[in-house]
């Protein structure tokens, strides 16, 4: 598994001043947890969303603050993003124990084709695109793939039951929860006679 690094430098400025960080092309972030104080940062935003893109809300992630020897094992409690712009706004991070199990949502990602979808019978919708696992924060994968391959004709789906995962993982999500499904094809109405 690849070790994520992030840089990130320590933040006096507070409130509505904190546009300049994002005109300078940084974001503002914050970390907290059992055993660091709580301290306002910056982040670069380019480094951020390429690791985003990689490791999302699950993923282990080291915090290198600058001035400080020790790395901070932490992941993305909560990433703030503009409505219109999608710009990154705010990144929370919460220091994690390497040794306690967490709580935290994972990516679904849909791999393979389905028969039912390339005969025409159907379409594909997913219902859920993340589930809940509890896991040690290093043994979280970045997201878990579901093979659609297997849905061969219309209401075929696939549940969180279904799903197969490392025994390192818990899942927490309902395991009825539907993930996947081919739904009918929509029917075009009748045209009316005149």
């Amino acid at each position: 598994m690849t070790k994520h690094t992030l840089l990130a430098d320590k933040r006096t400025i507070t409130g509505r001043k904190v546009k300049s960080i994002r005109i300078d092309g940084n974001i503002p972030a914050s970390i907290f947890g059992k055993e660091v104080k709580s301290q306002n940062l910056t982040i670069n935003a380019k480094v951020f969303q390429k690791l985003f893109a990689e490791v999302g809300e699950s993923g282990l992630v080291y915090l290198q603050i600058s001035g400080e020897k020790a790395e901070i094992p932490v992941i993305f409690s909560e990433v703030t993003v503009h409505p219109i712009t999608s710009a990154f706004q705010h990144v929370s991070m919460r220091q994690v124990s390497l040794t306690e199990k967490i709580k935290a949502p994972v990516k679904i990602e849909i791999t393979g084709k389905s028969p039912a979808i390339a005969d025409g019978l159907g379409v594909l919708v997913q219902q859920s695109d993340e589930i809940e696992i509890e896991a040690l924060p290093q043994d979280f994968p970045e997201n878990i793939t579901v093979d659609i391959s297997t849905l061969a004709e219309v209401d075929a789906s696939i549940t969180v039951k279904d799903l197969k995962v490392s025994n390192k993982l818990v899942i927490i999500t309902d395991p009825d929860t539907i993930l996947v499904k081919i739904d009918p094809l929509a029917k075009e109405e009748p045209k009316a006679v005149e």
